[in-house]
């Protein structure tokens, strides 16, 4: 199955969501103009991450996506995965961060809360990039609503983060 809600276009099969962003060099200082000018609320140090040195924009580069669904059932004590270490539940084990944190961005962007929640079934995505030391700790950014409005959030890695719902992990298939 293939749709496209917000210019996104994305397939799910067999509980995997697969899609492609395009960066466009846009750096993290105008990455934080432009998502604030379309009303996308940045959370939890999502402006220190990207205007951290190690923000690395690119231009033209094609990144390939799966979203794995991982459904954790729990009251703040339950089940968790620390993404730090890569510890996800089977079958995807072993599972490492590959790709730019500017993938963030471009998803959060693309993708409506509608798409997100309602198309997709998830609460959340976390964009599996290498973690960005922000001065607070080594982040990840992840694409989220709360309240009615899109959010882009950047959170420590590990140790153990629980959730309660269906997370997905959005991880590089490849880059050309």
């Amino acid at each position: 199955m293939s749709k496209t809600l917000s210019g996104l276009n994305w397939r799910e099969e067999n509980g995997i969501i697969y899609f492609s962003v395009t960066s466009d060099g846009t750096s993290g200082r105008e990455w934080i103009v432009r998502l604030k000018e379309k009303g996308i609320d940045l959370m939890h140090f999502v402006e220190d991450l990207l205007m951290s040195n190690n923000f690395k924009p690119s231009r033209g580069v094609i990144t390939e996506i799966e979203v794995m669904k991982v459904t954790l059932e729990g009251k703040g004590e339950g089940p968790s995965v620390d993404i730090g270490v890569g510890n996800f539940p089977k079958p995807y084990e072993g599972m490492t961060a590959v790709m730019s944190a500017e993938v963030g961005c471009l998803i959060r962007e693309a993708l409506s809360d509608e798409e997100l929640t309602k198309e997709m079934g998830l609460m959340m995505m976390i964009i599996m990039h290498s973690p960005i030391d922000t001065g607070n700790g080594a982040r990840y950014l992840a694409v989220t609503f709360q309240g009615g409005n899109p959010q882009l959030i950047a959170f420590v890695a590990g140790p153990r983060l629980p959730w309660n719902g269906t997370v997905g992990f959005a991880f590089t298939i490849s880059s050309n």
